[in-house]
């Protein structure tokens, strides 16, 4: 049986309450994710959790006590893994902090069941019976302050960057939004005050956009200069094991998924991964 103690994560990275929105920034740009448990400063003791969505939707927030999420979902180090799965699954969340007499003692990810279950399952569903076909795409050279709207309208975390041929040759994400985000703000803070984060400047500068009432601060660049360049795909014939494994190797949480042709089909995120097993098991 295993265990979830025998998976999570168990150096983890935390923020402390209280704390400014400055500190989370801080993490943010030193451990390259977004998502973190919070503990009371000095301590270890669980009280929150913070995530992008509560970072976009509490964009004037400075504070952590109030940007995190309260009683977030836990569970016990002696738990199943099969418990943190299902719980991942219903409740559609990427993380459960893991705790010991409330002190968290690590974390359980999507893709910590995808990395150290799912790839060595052997599980053989085929990819193009679960990926995502209707495939939302933006060209090169689109300025970045546009993407969140797309991703907004299109309800998306990640989308694939097609050139002036149409050929695809890059990815870009959420994440790459709200570090070039993060980053664009920290430099237009340095001479600011701490609830003046964001400002209007001009277009050679930093342009503020409006996405559903939440203010994201970054410069118009195209999406080129920020985007990864695809090196790693999907194969549609690939199964979730070995896609899973594809996933772990390269530390990415989706791929673009090509046919034998190598052209751009759907798109495989780690989240259906990890469904797709738990329905082949349970």
């Amino acid at each position: 049986m295993l265990l979830v103690k025998d998976i999570m994560s168990k150096n983890v990275v935390a923020a402390e309450v209280p704390g400014t929105r400055k500190e989370l920034l801080e993490l943010i740009k030193t451990h390259k994710h977004i998502g973190y448990p919070c503990v009371k400063a000095g301590t270890k003791e669980l009280v929150g959790i913070i995530t992008r969505t509560d970072l976009l939707e509490k964009p004037d927030e400075t504070q952590i006590a109030m940007l995190m999420t309260r009683n977030p979902i836990t569970l016990p180090i002696d738990a199943e893994v099969n418990d943190a799965i299902k719980i991942l699954i219903d409740k559609r969340i990427r993380r459960i902090p893991i705790t010991d007499n409330d002190e968290i003692t690590g974390i359980v990810t999507l893709t910590d069941i995808m990395s150290r279950v799912v790839s060595s399952s052997g599980v053989n569903t085929k990819i193009q019976e679960i990926m995502v076909k209707k495939i939302v795409s933006v060209w090169q050279e689109t300025p970045m302050t546009v993407l969140p709207k797309i991703f907004s309208l299109a309800r998306v975390e990640s989308v694939p960057v097609l050139d002036e041929t149409g050929k695809m040759v890059g990815m870009v994400g959420l994440d790459d939004i709200l570090s070039l985000a993060i980053e664009t703000e920290a430099k237009s803070t340095t001479s600011g005050t701490a609830t003046g984060e964001y400002h209007t400047g001009s277009w050679d500068a930093v342009d503020v956009i409006k996405i559903e009432q939440k203010l994201l601060s970054m410069p118009p660049i195209p999406i080129k200069d920020v985007m990864a360049q695809v090196v790693v795909s999907a194969y549609e014939s690939s199964t979730v094991a070995e896609v899973a494994q594809q996933m772990r190797r390269h530390k990415f949480s989706q791929l673009p998924v090509t046919n034998a042709h190598g052209s751009l089909i759907g798109m495989i995120y780690d989240r259906q991964i990890v469904e797709a097993y738990w329905h082949a098991v349970m």
